[in-house]
């Protein structure tokens, strides 16, 4: 029996039990929200395609978390993607000569 039982001790300091580790962390949610003006549903004025549109980005970082915050929010990159729409009440249409 006491065989046995120093098996079984040196397997379990030997052989981690197959417990998962997020079994033993505390999970931290945190939660980033941004507003970017102008936005999609605001009546925007047509610009030229060489100019500059200026472009605000105001931002809440929440952190929830119980006790002490296991990781601290130091930085935020944000990227800024662009695309040019045609509207199509003035688009025009280009000749196209015959040769």
């Amino acid at each position: 029996e006491l065989a046995i039982l120093q098996y079984l001790a040196s397997s379990l300091i030997i052989i981690p039990p197959p417990i998962p580790r997020m079994f033993f962390q505390k999970l931290q949610q945190t939660v980033v929200k941004l507003v970017v003006s102008p936005n999609e549903n605001e009546d925007r004025p047509v610009h030229e395609s060489d100019a500059l549109l200026p472009v605000q980005i105001h931002g809440e970082i929440d952190a929830i978390y119980h006790q002490l915050p296991l990781r601290t929010v130091k930085q935020v990159f944000v990227e800024v993607l662009t695309s040019q729409e045609i509207n199509k009440k003035t688009k025009t249409k280009i000749p196209i000569l015959d040769q």
